[in-house]
């Protein structure tokens, strides 16, 4: 399937602690549905994805997957210096229900 409109780079959130507040997503995709938005572009162009665990970077994606609901694409950015690590990220991308995987 083609990925088109307006895709939004989204931002994870985190607590004052550093955890990763997940419980806000929902009510963050439900504000970008409601704003027409397609597709979500989950850990990628803010650099974030860098700055996480492989864990929370997993966190983060399954968080978006749940919410969307077919609503809208999410698309998982995999990028990482390390080969492996990016292919574990892609196999997590399509076992949570990725619309497609990205890389920068």
């Amino acid at each position: 399937k083609r990925i088109g409109g307006l895709i939004a780079p989204v931002l994870h959130a985190s607590l004052p602690d550093g955890s990763l507040h997940l419980d806000i997503i929902p009510k963050y995709a439900e504000i970008l549905v409601k704003n027409e938005v397609t597709g979500v572009f989950v850990c990628g162009t803010a650099g974030e994805g860098t700055s996480l665990t492989m864990s929370e970077r997993m966190l983060v994606l399954e968080a978006w997957c749940s919410c969307s609901r077919g609503r809208f694409q999410v698309i998982s950015h995999i990028g990482t210096n390390c080969l492996e690590d990016a292919k574990e990220l892609a196999r997590h991308a399509e076992t949570v229900g990725a619309s497609a995987i990205g890389q920068m």
